[in-house]
């Protein structure tokens, strides 16, 4: 299924999963000590602002607005594992089963432009590269689908190969 950049389910569920702390937080504050309460937003206005300036930073360097996404989601989900410990460790605990969850079925979407790169079995790369051809440069990147610094090298990849 070909969806919106944006609208991937991989966007959509980490930060559905993000969002879910507010619901969580608006409950467990009904309950909670005033005390409790007023300690609880000081930690969580600190962190909005810490979250804010390191995206801000992250925004200055020149980045794809899908790098920028990710680091955002990932920083973001850093910050809700930490004020769910602040609320209760059994939170702490859903979200990280959550995030498990996430890691282990929500792939980030592969760059849209390919470029000239070929996914190859090591069979096939042997075969390419013992052809005899001396003239061509092959670039070989090793990566995992898994890993969002990978996915980005991937754009690079496909971006070098368009310009050769």
């Amino acid at each position: 299924m070909d969806w919106p950049r944006a609208l991937h389910p991989y966007y959509a569920f980490h930060g559905a999963a993000i969002i879910s702390y507010l619901v969580l937080h608006h409950t467990a504050l009904r309950s909670a000590a005033p005390s409790a309460r007023s300690r609880l937003e000081k930690w969580e206005m600190q962190a909005a602002l810490s979250l804010g300036i390191v995206l801000a930073i992250r925004c200055v360097r020149r980045i794809t607005w899908e790098v920028f996404l990710s680091d955002a989601l990932l920083y973001s989900k850093a910050l809700v594992a930490l004020l769910a410990f602040m609320l209760d460790w059994r939170l702490l605990a859903w979200y990280l089963v959550i995030f498990a969850m996430l890691f282990l079925l929500c792939v980030q979407p592969a760059p849209s432009d390919e470029g000239n790169v070929l996914p190859l079995t090591p069979l096939q790369l042997e075969n390419l590269l013992t052809d005899g051809n001396q003239n061509i440069v092959r670039l070989v990147e090793f990566g995992a689908v898994w890993s969002p610094r990978c996915v980005q090298l991937r754009r690079l990849f496909s971006e070098i190969s368009v310009r050769s």
